[in-house]
């Protein structure tokens, strides 16, 4: 085979070969002129892969023409350019990226003659590239400007990144003193082992959060709220990233709000007991000056004095049971507003007649009727034994604020509905001094300590109004004769009807 077929053959075996790859192949004068190019040439740009496109000018193909003299320009300097970026235009006028390996050709005397090239469409690279860029410059910014501190560790806890500003104005740290580091060494050495499990969980589980101290570059230690993930990268190596929350501020008004609550605790657990024994040994001094009283009476003759000190002993007495029922009202009152009280179902008709009876042993020296209906029914409610204090107190008031020689008192119970609910009505009605309408709302509000003049010691309708509202109950105070409160009172209590089915 002669020279001249050899290289025919050559020739023969390149053209083929480049019309069979997918790359595209170019050989262009110094003025743009198309001399010649492949198949994937025309694929690339979007042109039958048969057209002919030998003498057109290639700037028909860069989306800015003026582009291709920079382009040239390098050729001309350098010779050659790799992986050139060229931004191409199709023939329906699409925008594509491609990337150009050129070469200047020139003849024996080195003067430039042509230029031979391939390329490929790297758009969705190009693309892709570029978002990653965008990205990556978004989330710098982010982790640069945000006020956590960013953590970057590799499978050994070795601190890989920082967000340097944010490091520096929180722990005064800088790259330099960090990466490498192991992130274990600038733990507070209680939380080490704490620090330690948490990121072996985080391996596992691939997330978690810990509250840690974290070591100043001064040497103090600051809280932080630290957020975990460990993930794999594109490689398959495994790293973790922490992001960690100062939360120093937040951990001292902690401490503060618990040292507070135990202060107040024990101050609380003092002021109870100071209230239990202060009615223990007010209950007991009370007993004993009744207790006198008594035995003072019962060694009197039958004198005309000793007469007038009997009805000494007996004013004793009765200011002795009303100091005895303070006491037991203002501990009532206490326990209301410190404890929760508990319901049950409560039949009210006994804790009615305790009360009369208590009322009526209270005051031997005065004529009181009390008639109840409530013996008459067998009424149920969800309450306890604070009620009889209700009871107490209505019945004593409507004894204290009456001038009548002859205290009646007439109790009805009956069954109403308001609002759609079901109530037990017990209404309290006298024939004391009354009510005036601008006080029927006062009497019941704490602070209120009387109806007229100076009389009493007070707290008797807001400790029972208080005590009607843990039940759900109401009270409230009406005219014996609608217009007329000089006629008397008609104090009315409305208690829930027990519902059975929830009490089954």
């Amino acid at each position: 085979m002669t020279s001249i077929e050899k290289t025919k053959d050559t020739e023969l075996i390149y053209g083929n070969l480049l019309e069979t790859i997918d790359v595209g192949f170019y050989q262009v004068s110094l003025d743009g002129q198309m001399l010649n190019h492949n198949r994937a040439h025309n694929i690339i740009l979007g042109y039958d892969p048969s057209e002919n496109f030998e003498s057109i000018n290639v700037r028909h193909f860069w989306q800015n023409p003026e582009d291709r003299d920079e382009y040239v320009e390098y050729l001309l300097n350098y010779g050659f350019t790799k992986n050139y970026i060229c931004h191409a235009l199709t023939k329906n006028g699409e925008n594509i990226i491609v990337e150009l390996n050129s070469h200047m050709i020139r003849d024996e005397d080195g003067k430039p003659i042509r230029i031979d090239g391939t390329f490929i469409d790297i758009t969705e690279k190009f693309n892709l590239q570029r978002k990653l860029e965008e990205s990556e410059e978004k989330y710098r910014l982010l982790a640069e400007n945000i006020n956590d501190i960013i953590v970057g560790i590799n499978s050994k806890f070795q601190i890989e990144y920082i967000n340097e500003e944010v490091h520096k104005n929180i722990l005064g740290n800088i790259k330099a003193n960090l990466l490498g580091k192991n992130v274990l060494d600038f733990i507070h050495p209680d939380d080490k082992v704490l620090g330690l499990n948490s990121l072996l969980e985080g391996i596992k589980d691939k997330e978690g959060i810990i509250e840690i101290r974290v070591k100043h570059r001064d040497g103090h230690y600051l809280w932080f709220e630290v957020k975990g993930k460990a993930f794999l990268n594109d490689k398959g190596d495994l790293k973790g990233i922490l992001i960690a929350r100062d939360i120093t501020k937040r951990k001292i008004a902690d401490e503060k709000l618990k040292r507070s609550e135990k202060d107040y605790r024990e101050a609380y657990d003092r002021a109870h007991f100071y209230r239990d024994l202060f009615a223990h040994d007010i209950n007991n001094i009370l007993h004993i000056i009744s207790s006198s009283a008594e035995l003072i009476s019962y060694h009197l003759g039958d004198s005309e004095k000793s007469k007038v000190i009997e009805d000494i002993g007996n004013i004793i007495n009765k200011q002795v049971e009303r100091f005895a029922k303070l006491v037991s009202n203002v501990h009532t009152l206490s326990k209301l507003e410190e404890e929760e009280m508990h319901a049950l179902p409560t039949e009210i008709c006994k804790l009615m007649e305790n009360a009369i009876d208590f009322v009526k042993k209270s005051h031997n020296g005065r004529i009181i009727n009390i008639n109840s209906e409530c013996a008459e029914d067998h009424v149920i409610i969800n309450a306890n034994e604070l009620l009889q204090d209700v009871f107490e107190n209505i019945l004593l008031n409507a004894v204290k604020y009456n001038e009548n020689s002859n205290v009646e008192i007439m109790i009805n119970v009956s069954k109403t509905q308001i609002g759609g609910k079901n109530y037990n009505k017990i209404e309290f009605i006298d024939n004391g001094i009354g009510v005036p309408d601008e006080r029927k709302q006062i009497i019941f509000k704490r602070g209120n300590r009387e109806l007229k003049g100076a009389k009493g010691m007070g707290l008797g309708l807001s400790l029972v109004k208080k005590i009607l509202k843990t039940f759900n109950g109401k009270i409230w105070v009406e005219d014996k004769v609608k217009g007329d409160f000089t006629q008397g009172s008609n104090f009315i209590v409305l208690l829930p009807e027990l519902d059975l089915v929830q009490n089954v």
